[in-house]
């Protein structure tokens, strides 16, 4: 039995707010955590593949 639940990115406005907390947040993360971070982000949709 499998514990993962689906997730999916959040409506708008507030992915639009999310992504400019992550704009503005990310450039202070140590480099391991913000690529973990963008790695999830763009998994759920919340962030566009670069």
């Amino acid at each position: 039995m499998s514990t993962r639940r689906g997730v999916s990115a959040p409506g708008e406005p507030q992915a639009a707010r999310l992504r400019d907390q992550w704009r503005d947040s990310s450039p202070v993360l140590p480099p391991a955590l913000r690529a973990r971070l963008s790695f999830a982000l763009s998994t759920c949709g919340l962030l566009t593949a670069r």
